[in-house]
């Protein structure tokens, strides 16, 4: 089974085992190819299927004053699928904010309750809260693009964990105090589990960190990837097969093997149409439900809900 870079490298050199093919690409070379055909091919494949399969939620504090927010930088497209907010720190009751136009900012420079956000408009890769609010939790649900593959030798296999320290099974030579990394997990689609922790200090293969820094679930057999990076696969499982012969396909065509290429190309084709309906849906028994617009449990940006009601 297909599940970390290394795994992967293999499928991809057993399927196009030729003399030719013997020293013209190294390890990184392919690696680079499945990070482009993970980016051009395979996840707008599974995003366009809508199962919220990269599917992620972080926050930010408000700061009194300041309307303009970042748009999380791994977002895919730089998109957001939710933006929410809450007047307090708890995120026990966040409400979706409303999509407007820039130019309809004005329309909404105050709000029925002093102090809180009630829409927000993009600008460039930043968010703008309407009117500014003075305190409170901003909530993104987005789409995270998947980390650049690495070799597992370049990641820490992670053997214990505690609530300041991890140790892993060998550490990387580029992992040292002050490096900002991720915690992967291993298993599933292997999401981030936490993002750009700073490493306060290393004791030969233990690395410490911040209080609270350590996801809650990160555990024995999770890996330590420097940040953006990652040796495990972030897509289904299922998916995994089609990525490999998608980069079998980028070589054979560097290497001008078009007797070879033929069949992986109709192999692609079947294996693209047979994962859609492998993926999606995936809850197989029920329908899916569609609310309006102003529903307040939907989860998706409203237009000018607000302003509608003034």
């Amino acid at each position: 089974m297909i599940t970390t870079s290394d795994s992967l490298l293999t499928s991809i050199k057993r399927g196009i085992s030729t003399p030719s093919s013997q020293g013209r690409f190294t390890d990184a070379d392919i690696l680079a190819m499945a990070d482009e055909e993970v980016s051009s091919r395979i996840v707008p494949l599974i995003k366009g299927l809508r199962q919220d399969y990269f599917l992620y939620t972080s926050t930010n504090p408000i700061t009194s004053g300041q309307a303009s927010y970042q748009i999380p930088f791994r977002a895919i497209g730089g998109t957001i699928t939710d933006l929410r907010y809450s007047r307090d720190t708890t995120v026990e009751n966040p409400v979706s904010l409303a999509l407007i136009d820039a130019s309809e900012a004005h329309d909404y420079s105050t709000s029925p309750n002093t102090g809180d956000a009630v829409a927000f408009y993009f600008k460039a890769d930043k968010v703008v809260l309407v009117p500014t609010p003075t305190s409170g939790t901003l909530e993104f649900t987005y789409e995270c693009a998947p980390s650049e593959l690495v070799l597992v030798e370049d990641a820490g296999l992670v053997t214990a964990v505690t609530s300041t320290t991890v140790t892993v099974s060998a550490l990387p030579s580029t992992i040292i105090t002050g490096t900002s990394v991720d915690m992967v997990a291993a298993k599933g689609l292997s999401q981030v589990l936490a993002f750009e922790k700073s490493v306060t200090n290393v004791a030969s293969t233990t690395l410490s960190f911040a209080s609270g820094d350590i996801a809650s679930d990160f555990a024995v057999g999770d890996y330590v990837c420097l940040a953006g990076q990652s040796c495990v696969l972030q897509i289904p499982k299922e998916a995994r097969p089609l990525l490999a012969l998608a980069v079998q396909a980028r070589l054979l065509e560097a290497l001008g093997d078009v007797e070879l290429l033929q069949p992986i190309e109709q192999k692609i084709k079947q294996k693209t149409e047979l994962l859609k309906g492998v993926l999606s849906p995936r809850v197989s028994d029920e329908p899916r439900v569609i609310m309006g617009a102003l529903h307040p449990g939907r989860k998706s940006l409203r237009r000018g809900t607000w302003g509608m009601f003034r």
